[in-house]
């Protein structure tokens, strides 16, 4: 009797353990799509960056990787939004517009979507020298499982490029 209730004892807090050690070392959705995300990377030569000046209410902060992610939390679905961030100098606006186009072409062919970008490379060269966020374009993949849909976009915000890459279940 006594080694039956030794043995339920052990099997209970092996399992109480296993649980704890998978919570703590599994990822989270949202880390999960993170990772992903920052797989694919953004525009060549462009570093991560983010152009959030903090974390709100139902956002926080971390790294994926070394890169910067900002994490979707609280009652919002779970999600993650990685950003790269070129400053163009007075003569290589047109590399770095073409560098973004090149992609968000890219993005447009790993998450579907019917895109055109045929005059981006001139909206982006003319927005350089507006203030405010034009969003150049915007895309979103189809749904896909518990994880939602990628979007992507590209932006100049306050004279810089941005791309972003978003996994956001509500998109």
């Amino acid at each position: 009797m006594r080694r039956t209730s030794t043995l339920i004892t052990a099997v209970v807090l092996a399992t109480a353990v296993g649980t704890v050690l998978v919570s703590c070392s599994g990822s989270d959705a949202s880390h999960s799509q993170a990772e992903a995300l920052v797989r694919f990377g953004g525009p060549a030569g462009w570093a991560a960056g983010s152009t959030q000046q903090r974390a709100t209410d139902d956002t926080s902060a971390g790294t994926v990787d070394g890169e910067p992610v900002t994490f979707t939390v609280g009652d919002q679905p779970a999600g993650a939004k990685v950003q790269w961030i070129a400053a163009p100098s007075a003569t290589d606006g047109d590399t770095r517009c073409s560098q973004l186009v090149a992609w968000f072409d890219a993005a447009s062919q790993a998450w579907p979507s019917t895109i055109d970008t045929s005059g981006m490379q001139a909206a982006c060269e003319k927005d350089l020298t507006t203030t405010g966020n034009p969003i150049l374009a915007a895309g979103a993949g189809p749904a896909h499982g518990a994880y939602g849909r990628v979007t992507y976009a590209a932006s100049v915000d306050a004279g810089q490029l941005v791309a972003t890459l978003e996994f956001n279940a509500t998109a």
